[in-house]
């Protein structure tokens, strides 16, 4: 085995040892094999031949180097390397002609620079005009996002190539969701690509063919049509739902969707993603359907389940979420959701513009849900909250869009939270000694309610609770507890006497829990963590609550109802906790969370 170091720039190199500077061709093969590749991830400008390496040798590893001189040529056989500045060439038998500028390898060769890769059983190249050849190849481009396989592949520019009887993807699986083949591809990296006989897989199944096919060859974001869906139902006929992307800038993005369906018309939609900056981010979403069905209650074209046809022809859903995120630890949260009819969801579950897409678009971008597709009473809200080290202040507004109250002109008598404004303290010691560890933490709620009836007005909710922890031998935490929560009502027209339009409720709450920890500390690794930690917590506890005269209470959600009980609660938590890192401190990471509990109310 041969291991030698060779200058990137051209020159004569004083030997010692097996150096050689010819060898230093070998990078200009690697840069020119995948040349799109570098294009992508330096920019629109083309970076010149010696970019990314300045001075730096080249080292090559083979087991034989010959040299001769008539012609200038170098010819390294055996486990040939050559590698420098991230790009590394690896094949069996490497041969460079010095004064034809060309380079020929043979032998599962294989070129990697940065994200991009070329394996091959041969491949040569000109040096001097940028040009090459691979036979039976196949190219990764920018992390694999486009996968480029043929019988052969020319380079026949600084990002174009030609395919015969090759196929291309952008679907990065061992068995891709679609690909194209064709007996002839021409693609320019960045650009567009056309092929002859072009034949369209979905999975493994052949869907389309046509003599000749026009496509874009982008690993970055670029305006163009993405792969529709088509079929047919019983209650749509036959439909296809084709989306177009549309990427004007690098913040934002849209899609327009177009969805024709034999029996029910035309739906559009559209789905606008914004991120004006690093801590916002913003998605609107829109569809349309001027439905040719309606249902007046036989089932045929509404659901059955409620005692409400659906009769409107113009049906439509509007959804979306902001996030806000401040540098002061201020953040603003606001969700949209407002649909036309009871029955649209339920009608549009599936395809592009479903609501199972929307709502697992929406979880993986806010990490939250919207309400589920059956739910009559869909939750409109802006949220504003502020941290601070023990305390949180949060407040907004609450729309519950109550869809059947706002077509049939129901009585609506949902309330609305308009505005609402919370505060929570957290434990805190009452005093500064360790005589008496006594700790206290307060939490509170006021909120103004508006519906048709039967009352509106505000309420304000008030909690403050005491605790004792003592830990006994070390291991047994024993923590009683008690806490007072105080209810005042002001109504505008509670039915009743008018003294009753102010109200107010008072109840004492009792808590008394025992609770271990057990841990032990693992030297195995999962999930990026160098260490874990396994937490057990098991808690024993007693809640009291006694029962309340709260019936002559304005009613507007479960908070204005205290239930009586005397409930007896076994809990075990698992908790797995890892290091992330050897820093100090230590970085720790939830890896894994089991809680389970079983309770008994005494009272029953």
């Amino acid at each position: 085995m041969l291991t030698f170091e060779v200058p990137w720039r051209k020159k004569r190199v004083t030997m010692k040892g097996f150096r050689h500077s010819p060898a230093a061709a070998l990078a200009v093969f690697a840069i020119l094999l995948v040349w799109a590749g570098a294009a992508y991830a330096a920019g629109p400008a083309m970076p010149s031949l010696s970019d990314g390496g300045g001075d730096e040798p080249w080292t090559i590893t083979c087991d034989l180097l010959e040299h001769s001189d008539a012609p200038d040529v170098y010819t390294a056989t055996g486990n040939v390397t050559a590698e420098r500045a991230g790009r590394r060439l690896a094949a069996e038998k490497v041969v460079w002609d010095r004064d034809k500028a060309t380079l020929w390898a043979q032998g599962a060769v294989s070129v990697r620079s940065g994200s991009d890769t070329l394996t091959g059983e041969s491949v040569d190249m000109d040096i001097g005009a940028e040009t090459g050849r691979a036979e039976g190849a196949v190219l990764f481009v920018g992390a694999k996002k486009l996968t480029v396989r043929a019988r052969e592949i020319r380079k026949v520019g600084p990002a174009d190539y030609t395919l015969a009887h090759g196929s291309v993807t952008a679907c990065n699986r061992e068995h891709p969701h679609w690909r194209i083949t064709a007996s002839k591809v021409v693609l320019a990296i960045e650009g567009y690509g056309h092929a002859d006989n072009a034949l369209l897989w979905m999975g493994g199944v052949p869907v389309i063919y046509t003599p000749y096919l026009f496509f874009p060859v982008k690993t970055q974001r670029a305006t163009g049509l993405l792969a529709p869906q088509f079929g047919r139902s019983s209650r749509k006929g036959f439909f296809l739902e084709q989306p177009l992307f549309i990427a004007p800038s690098d913040s934002w993005d849209m899609t327009l969707y177009e969805n024709y369906m034999e029996k029910r018309g035309n739906q559009v939609g559209a789905e606008l993603r914004i991120i004006p900056d690093a801590g916002s981010k913003i998605w609107l979403y829109g569809t349309w359907l001027a439905d040719r069905q309606v249902d007046y209650g036989s089932g045929v074209w509404g659901y059955l389940g409620d005692d409400y046809p659906r009769t409107n022809t113009g049906r439509y859903w509007l959804a979306g979420m902001y996030d806000k995120a401040f540098a002061d630890g201020a953040r603003v949260k606001a969700d949209l959701d407002f649909v036309s009819d009871q029955d649209y969801l339920r009608e549009f579950k599936s395809g592009f513009i479903g609501f199972d897409a929307v709502n697992k678009s929406l979880l993986a971008r806010f990490s939250r849900n919207i309400d589920d597709y059956d739910a009559t009473v869909r939750h409109n809200r802006l949220f504003v909250t502020r941290s601070f080290d023990t305390a949180e202040v949060c407040g907004g507004v609450l729309w519950q869009d109550d869809i059947i109250a706002r077509n049939f002109a129901v009585a609506d008598s949902t309330p609305q939270k308009l505005p609402y404004a919370r505060f929570g303290l957290g434990r805190e010691p009452l005093f500064s000694g360790r005589a008496l560890p006594l700790t206290g933490e307060f939490s509170a709620e006021a909120a103004n309610f508006y519906r048709d009836e039967p009352a509106k007005g505000s309420r304000i909710i008030a909690q403050p609770r005491v605790s004792l922890p003592l830990l006994l031998g070390g291991a047994v935490l024993v923590e009683p507890s008690a806490a007072w929560r105080q209810s005042a009502y002001f109504t505008e027209s509670f039915p009743g006497s008018a003294a009753e339009s102010q109200a107010q409720s008072g109840v004492f709450e009792g808590d008394f829990r025992i609770s271990t920890e057990l841990s032990r500390d693992f030297d195995a690794r999962l999930w990026g963590a160098s260490r874990l930690r396994h937490v057990v917590f098991t808690t024993l506890a007693l809640s009291h609550v006694p029962e309340t005269d709260d019936e002559r209470l304005p009613y507007f959600d479960a908070d204005d109802r205290v239930n009586p009980q005397d409930l007896v609660t076994l809990t075990v938590v698992n908790h797995l906790l890892g290091r992330i890192g050897e820093g100090s401190p230590a970085a720790v990471r939830s890896m894994a969370y089991l809680s389970l509990s079983e309770s008994y109310d005494i009272r029953e």
